[in-house]
């Protein structure tokens, strides 16, 4: 008998003998008066025949108990009498020769209990469930995830999909962070190109309502506001910083929390998001990573005296006093809570603060998280400031004679619950599976035991192709194993190991037995930085990867998308490794041995009224120290030239499957950035075929005139 692979894992399974097959005599009986329980028995219906089974007529009937319940069997059945243990979102499932049945005490459960059924029905003609039975709630109440809109912007119609089947795996919630994808009224200037329509918008929450998702709005009220302070019109509202710190974080990043215009602009954008999201219960203000925090004249005075913590806490507060004027639970990033810790107790309790760590993978860590870093060891009584210690010491230390060398994982869930907040987790799906799977995992356990609300794993989207996957930038169809570990440790937290949860996404995600486990560890084994030391070893396991996919596709029955995007990322990442030894051997082997600083100064020698000439003393000093000639060159222009082929070949099939799931304009944006090594491949390409033309002007004056 096949494994029984749920994701997530239920609390409770116990198989028995025999199979409920699926018949053309069978019908689906809906125990209860609700429109939602009509939907969910639509869903199994639906599913039935689009795998070869029988239609499944519907017929309802009036359930006095209260309870949601369907029966699947070729009889009338007698009402089911509810479940045994009613609990928020829970289900039980039970399947004998002759019916399936589910029962659960609210919409939400009997949604749940359809979605296990659906995992358990075997493919194999006609379908059947196999016998036994399930009892099944959740641990976390909101169990998430963070899509952003800033870039790789997915079409609506894949978006639709993409809450589709995050329901599937019993995902309740999305934050939303639309940034200029929002269709703004008010503010026009700030509707980009690809934003969506405010059809789109209404259309997407009622899929995610029927689908029992919650759509929690992100919009920035602090920083991270670059998409808004980049307009003349509103350049005003930004703090004047000191300086730019990146490319991503520019002067004009966040408002200035003193100028009261800030606020207005805010609640101007905030007010048409909630108009939109007339359900939603919770409004995230964002307030992260306020890099330039007391930098304006106004703020730094105002900072000298009442001190950064409490210029951070008094704008957040009011903030969140226009959220909950519109009747919503404001939640706030924790980072510049624990950053300035010192009147974080002055902070509205109003507030749910979301915790990130991305990093963390157990119940304790070698390092803590403190102002944007990770410390360890001696480093936490060197750097971090004694008050700071003082605050936190008691939630970093586990006690155990073991500080600094061994810290608490995730400390601030209980700094934040002994301060009076409910806390949510945030941990982050996209990245090197090696260390987001692990780090949901723990994280989801530590949230749990705290009591926590849940957690939401976010993501964080680049604007590059490369490297697609493990650079924590891709796009979301890449992304499906740490999504549905999310959905499987905020369920049940600790129930299932990481080896048979990895076995369970190839049976419950991909429809694939045996052969998709060796691919689902290659997909983890792609990770690691690509550098001159690491880039063989991560060729050689990206087209490992892709040897095993081309084994694996055909006989996958679900999301062959996602396989096709993880064909796509091995083979961006094969590139790339293979493309980082090219460019370390060519610079090793041969630019190694002249000074290419002085590279412009023997290209060609300028004369007045000529255009430069070039003599046998141009050829670069070193080369012939290091028996470096034109076999040698001609090998390394070879090895370039492929690869400048290559890079044009993975460019066209990203192409073709990022049209899949992507705005054309997004696609364009993407491909219009260079490749990493790209511009170095041409760059080595033009100084090597120069030495070429060097040395052979070399061998002429020596075949001619010597």
């Amino acid at each position: 008998m096949r494994e029984i692979a749920i994701i997530p894992e239920p609390k409770k399974i116990e198989v028995e003998e025999g199979r409920f097959v699926l018949s053309g005599q069978v019908k689906c009986f809906v125990f209860c008066d609700s429109n939602e329980a009509d939907y969910a028995a639509g869903l199994l219906s639906e599913y039935v025949k689009a795998h070869g089974g029988p239609n499944l007529p519907t017929e309802k009937i009036e359930a006095s108990n209260g309870s949601y319940s369907i029966v699947i069997a070729s009889e009338r059945p007698e009402p089911p009498a509810g479940p045994t243990t009613p609990r928020p979102e829970g289900y039980e499932l039970t399947v004998t020769r002759e019916q399936a049945a589910i029962t659960a005490s609210d919409a939400a459960g009997l949604f749940y209990g359809v979605q296990t059924l659906i995992q358990l029905i075997a493919r194999d003609k006609p379908l059947s469930v196999p016998g036994g039975q399930i009892g099944d709630f959740r641990d976390l109440p909101i169990r998430g995830i963070h899509v952003n809109l800033w870039s790789m912007t997915p079409t609506y119609e894949y978006l639709e999909e993409f809450f589709r089947r995050l329901s599937r795996f019993k995902i309740n919630t999305v934050l939303l962070e639309y940034e200029d994808k929002f269709p703004y009224e008010k503010h026009p200037a700030l509707r980009h190109p690809l934003a969506l329509t405010k059809e789109q918008v209404e259309s997407l929450l009622r899929t995610a309502k029927a689908h029992h998702i919650e759509v929690i709005p992100l919009v920035q009220s602090f920083g991270h506001l670059t998409y808004v302070l980049k307009h003349p019109e509103y350049a005003h509202l930004a703090e004047q910083a000191d300086s730019t710190m990146s490319d991503l974080i520019p002067q004009a990043w966040q408002y200035c929390p003193l100028e009261p215009a800030s606020l207005e602009m805010f609640a101007d954008m905030a007010g048409e998001v909630m108009d939109l999201h007339a359900d939603c219960r919770y409004f995230h203000i964002g307030a992260d990573e306020t890099f330039h925090l007391g930098q304006c004249d106004r703020c730094r005075e105002f900072a000298e005296k009442h001190g950064k913590s409490k210029l951070f806490v008094d704008y957040v507060n009011k903030v969140g006093e226009f959220i909950k004027s519109k009747g919503r639970t404001p939640i706030l990033w924790y980072d510049y809570l624990t950053n300035y810790p010192q009147e974080t107790e002055g902070l509205s309790r109003d507030f749910l603060i979301m915790y990130w760590q991305y990093r963390t993978g157990g119940a304790s860590a070698p390092f803590v998280r403190w102002a944007g870093l990770e410390f360890s060891g001696r480093q936490l009584f060197d750097q971090v400031p004694d008050h700071v210690l003082e605050i936190f010491r008691p939630y970093w230390d586990e006690g155990d004679g073991q500080f600094p060398e061994k810290i608490k994982g995730f400390p601030y869930i209980k700094y934040f619950h002994d301060k009076g907040f409910k806390v949510l987790g945030a941990a982050r799906y996209q990245g090197d599976w090696r260390i987001r799977v692990p780090n949901t995992t723990a994280f989801c356990e530590a949230l749990a035991d705290e009591g926590a609300e849940g957690m939401v794993n976010t993501h964080w989207p680049g604007r590059t192709i490369y490297p697609l996957f493990y650079s924590g930038g891709e796009p979301l169809e890449v992304s499906w194993l740490p999504i549905l570990a999310t959905a499987e440790a905020a369920w049940s937290p600790g129930l299932s190991s990481r080896e048979r949860f990895d076995r369970k996404f190839a049976s419950a995600f991909l429809g694939a037995e045996a052969e998709a486990d060796a691919l689902v560890r290659s997909m983890y084994m792609m990770g690691g930085i690509i550098n001159a030391d690491t880039a063989g070893e991560v060729e050689r396991r990206s087209r490992q990867c892709l040897s095993l996919l081309a084994g694996v596709k055909d006989k996958a029955a679900d999301n062959r998308l996602f396989l096709d995007y993880m064909e796509l990322t091995a083979a961006v990442r094969a590139a790339q490794a293979g493309r980082t030894a090219v460019l370390a051997d060519v610079e090793k082997a041969i630019l190694a041995h002249f000074d290419r600083e002085k590279f412009s100064q023997w290209q060609a020698s300028e004369v007045p009224h000529w255009t430069g000439f070039l003599s046998p003393g141009s050829v670069p000093e070193g080369l012939d120290q290091a028996g470096i000639g034109l076999a040698q060159i001609d090998e390394a222009i070879e090895k370039l030239v492929k690869v400048g082929a290559e890079i044009e070949q993975i460019k066209e099939q990203c192409r073709t499957v990022l049209a899949r799931t992507l705005r054309a304009g997004e696609i364009k944006t993407i491909l219009d950035n260079p490749l990493p090594g790209e511009e170095k491949v041409q760059e080595y390409l033009g100084q090597l075929q120069m030495i070429r033309t060097c040395l052979k002007v070399e061998q002429y004056f020596r075949d001619n005139f010597v």
